[in-house]
């Protein structure tokens, strides 16, 4: 095992086959001006480098270096084991080369204010943790603007570090899972504190059929005060990903960004939300086939799969697919004191069936948005759920059914778009079984499951 060390300037270190120590600038601590800009070449076995040294703190500045991990389990440190009080991370790029290794842009832990770099990342081949800044970011540290490239093989990419606490903020990164299985986090796998996420985008890659991917806008689990950032997630190249806007698990008093979700089985903002949690105002496109949620299991969705406690679902625009999609507002299942937000919901093409705000609610304290429901192209059925809901129909649209139509919430059905003189012009009859049937000018038919014909008033509709 051998020890390599630089100087200030701007050095070429090369390692030995066996497992080396590089630092490009000095073993100790670098407390002021600037490290060199410089290259370091892992080669054999498992070797660990440092682009400037173990410890950077004060006014100390990481230079631009470049790490190459090469064969074996490396670990990559863009500038030092830990970054304290001020000091900065350079703008590296580190590559782990073959084998499984761990790349990490700035350094292990950061601390007091620490800044880190603009660093680029490629995990190559082997299944890499690639993490933008550092894995522990302390005391209102700040990550850097990262971009981080899986490659092959089923990698975890990490926007900003494994654990953020206090006021730490993550940068505004871009992840790239490549090829393989991958689990791609925006800022962290753990936010808590006041910490915030910085506004990033990820994108899937390719993915195997019998694997799964993980992608989460912020992280997989926020606490106490943390706030996701505004992410764009692009899930349209895998196979079966699974997508959540911030997070797994949101708690507390978290509150879930504005995010912007294409395709895969997503939610808008976590799996699951308890105590007072807050969903942002996301934008969801579907993948055709799949459920689509404010919240919900296995596809889009506004908010969560489940919401409990005191959770407050954001105002969320979801668009449906081609296919035959089940679509959430809000959320799959709500308890509690749970509120939906006001959503709006295009089914699209295909026979879909849409839920303004929950599928199950226990208990009676549950709240439903004053959501705007349009089923779009195919036979639709519709729950607009609790609030004062607008199912709006157009031309082209099939033979909807709409649920749970409630006069007395304020619910109204919108004709708008034919054009009508007034009431009168409608045809409402019921059908054999009893239900309200109202015969559009375009062929199509809306059934009210829970009205009689003679039951409907002129107050009722938007003509």
């Amino acid at each position: 095992m051998a020890t390599i060390v630089g100087t200030r300037g701007i050095d070429i270190l090369i390692g030995t086959e066996l497992p080396d120590s590089i630092y490009g600038d000095t073993a100790g601590t670098l407390n002021f001006g600037y490290g060199g800009n410089d290259k370091l070449f892992g080669l054999g076995d498992n070797d660990k480098l440092f682009g400037d040294a173990l410890t950077i703190t004060a006014a100390g500045i990481g230079g631009a270096d470049y790490l190459y991990g090469g064969a074996g389990k490396d670990y990559l440190y863009g500038d030092a084991f830990s970054l304290l009080r001020y000091a900065r991370g350079g703008n590296d790029v580190l590559k782990g080369g073959a084998g499984s290794d761990a790349l990490y842009g700035d350094g292990y832990t950061m601390k007091n204010y620490a800044k880190g770099g603009a660093d680029v990342l490629f995990g190559e081949d082997g299944d890499d943790i690639i993490v933008g800044d550092a894995s522990y970011m302390w005391n209102s540290t700040r990550g850097g603007n990262d971009k981080l490239y899986g490659g092959n093989g089923n990698d975890v990419l990490i926007g900003d570090a494994t654990q953020m606490h206090d006021k730490a903020v993550g940068g505004d990164d871009y992840l790239h899972g490549g090829a393989g299985n991958d689990q791609l986090r925006g800022d962290a796998y753990l936010m808590d504190g006041y910490t915030r996420g910085g506004n990033d985008k990820l994108f899937s890659g390719t993915s195997y059929d019998f694997g799964a991917e993980f992608l989460y806008g912020d992280a997989v689990k926020m606490l106490g005060h943390a706030v996701g950032g505004n992410d764009l997630i692009y899930a349209t190249e895998s196979q079966n990903a699974h997508v959540a806007g911030d997070a797994e698990f949101m708690s507390d008093f978290t509150r879930g960004g504005d995010d912007v979700i294409y395709g895969g089985n997503a939610y808008g903002d976590a799996s699951s939300m308890s105590g007072y949690a807050q969903g942002g105002n996301d934008v969801i496109y579907a993948k055709a086939g799949t459920t689509l949620i404010g919240a919900v299991s296995g596809g889009p969705a506004g908010d969560a799969g489940t919401m409990s406690g005191n959770t407050v679902g954001g105002n969320d625009t979801i668009y449906g697919s081609f296919g035959n999609e089940q679509i959430f507002g809000d959320a799959r299942d709500a308890s509690g004191n749970a509120r939906g937000g006001n959503d709006l919901i295009f089914g699209g093409a295909g026979n879909d069936e849409i839920y303004g705000d929950f599928l199950g609610v226990q208990g009676n304290l549950v709240v439903g948005g004053n959501d705007t429901i349009h089923g779009g192209a195919g036979n639709d059925l519709i729950f607009g759920g609790g609030g004062a809901d607008r199912f709006v129909f157009a031309a082209g649209d099939g033979f909807d059914t709409i649920g749970d139509f409630s006069r007395s919430q304020g619910d109204k059905i919108d004709l708008t778009s034919f054009h009508l003189k007034d009431f009168a012009a409608l045809t409402i009859r019921d059908n054999a079984a009893g239900s309200a049937e109202i015969l559009l000018p375009s062929e199509g038919k809306i059934t009210l499951t829970a009205m009689k014909a003679a039951m409907l008033m002129a107050t009722d509709f938007y003509l």
